[in-house]
């Protein structure tokens, strides 16, 4: 581009030259007339649209969580200003000015979370090119069908589910679904499906990624497991725990390498992708009918609602959207059963896990009482113990550094409008594990 403007008498002879009226026919004029409104209709559709750099609305979201801390700082001042006698009249003011920006605030939040969600249309699009160019390669007849092509996800939530999506329907095509010969001594139809089902769940989103294959055989998938060292022979596994192997690093049934999806090796990965993007990955297969894998995340990972919870002297952020309800129950409801504690909600064995032995921190909590934290993923569901419940704040996920970044449980740390820093909890991991406990129970 030129350093600076032309003068304006370089431009104008560049500019049309005013066009004369002249007599025009009945049958020309309105045709004219219609072609210019086309034009100017066309043109203001080109401003109805805007492409913005996603790293922009990362900037913007960025502020918006600064904004929410802030607010939340407001909130605590006026609680200590309205708790004094001397200054209660000022608490009371700036009660309402933050009950005002928190609306405010809210609309602004949900505006920038609107402009970031996309469709999985985007992904499925991808898919099915995907699709055609396995059943070229493989010589394979399957059948890749979609729906909840419009349901919506953070943008940056959908670009990491693009890898493992891809993996999961290679693996469909490659491992799961037999070949015409075999489909045809067994009487299923030649032609094969892979079905992927998207749907929102309250705060998450459930993908399905189902397929009319030879499903899984647990039997050859825990002696496969034996083999390659993962468990040990003695060990005792559910059938659920058994399926669960097959997201284990380093896993796979096969001995040959397949130019389409290797061994089959890279569900680990899947299973790591989802886990960081605050999901849970579940799988469930019949032998010689299908397998099933469902795939749990919440809709976004920018500003989420978070209970506060206590144990000793520590408190803990558990993201609100994985709580399901909380409970005060009486120590004698708890069940004890093979070094597991069990609590009976409506007819259903929950399983419990105590936060103050998660973390070994001393409990300060009531002899009589104990809080129980309801966490649910999909369809998993597990309690947790602590000491006591602090309420809800708007919340702002930090990932941490150092040797607390490994540890299972934390998703990472969060700062609370009176300026301390808490560890929020990862659900994903504490409620995975608690399933695998129920069901070996």
């Amino acid at each position: 581009p030129p350093a600076s403007a032309p003068p304006a008498a370089e431009v104008a002879p560049a500019l049309p030259e005013p066009i004369e009226a002249t007599p025009a026919s009945d049958d020309t004029a309105p045709t004219a007339h219609a072609g210019d409104a086309a034009d100017v209709e066309s043109l203001k559709s080109l401003s109805e649209t805007v492409r913005v750099d996603i790293r922009k609305l990362d900037e913007l979201m960025t502020l918006v969580g600064e904004l929410v801390l802030q607010r939340s700082a407001v909130d605590v001042i006026a609680q200590r200003l309205a708790a004094d006698p001397a200054t209660r009249k000022a608490g009371a003011e700036l009660g309402k000015v933050h009950k005002a920006l928190a609306r405010k605030l809210a609309e602004l939040q949900a505006g920038v979370l609107d402009v970031r969600m996309v469709p999985l249309r985007q992904i499925f699009e991808k898919l099915s090119r995907v699709a055609r160019r396995l059943k070229r390669d493989l010589a394979k007849e399957v059948r890749l069908e979609f729906k909840g092509a419009d349901t919506e996800l953070d943008k940056l939530i959908v670009e990491e589910l693009v890898d493992p999506l891809v993996h999961l329907v290679r693996n469909a095509f490659d491992h799961a679904i037999e070949g015409e010969a075999e489909r045809a001594r067994i009487g299923k139809p030649l032609e094969g499906l892979v079905r992927i089902e998207a749907s929102q769940r309250g705060n998450h989103v459930v993908i399905d990624v189902a397929d009319d294959g030879r499903g899984i055989d647990p039997e050859r998938v825990l002696s496969r497991a034996v083999a390659l060292g993962i468990v040990d022979a003695e060990t005792a596994l559910s059938r659920k725990e058994v399926l669960g192997l097959v997201f284990e690093p380093g896993f796979s049934t096969r001995d040959e390498v397949s130019e389409t999806s290797g061994r089959g090796v890279g569900m680990d990965v899947v299973r790591a992708n989802l886990t960081a993007l605050g999901g849970v990955v579940d799988v469930e297969s019949e032998l010689g009918v299908g397998t099933t894998i469902a795939l749990t995340l919440p809709i976004t990972l920018a500003i989420i609602q978070a209970l506060l919870v206590g144990v000793g002297d520590q408190r803990f952020a558990i993201p609100l959207n994985a709580v399901l309800e909380t409970l005060l129950v009486s120590p004698s409801d708890i069940q004890r059963s093979e070094g597991r504690e069990l609590l009976n909600l409506r007819g259903e064995p929950l399983v419990l896990r105590r936060l103050c032995d998660e973390f070994d921190i001393a409990s300060a909590g009531a002899d009589d009482a104990l809080y129980v934290v309801v966490l649910g993923l999909g369809d998993l569901r597990m309690g947790l113990v602590v000491d006591r419940l602090e309420g809800q704040q708007d919340t702002v996920i930090k990932p941490i550094q150092g040797p607390v970044r490994q540890v299972r449980g934390i998703a990472g740390a969060t700062e609370l409008g009176d300026e301390a820093a808490v560890l929020v909890l990862d659900v994903a991991s504490f409620v995975e594990d608690a399933v695998r406990r129920r069901e070996a129970a």
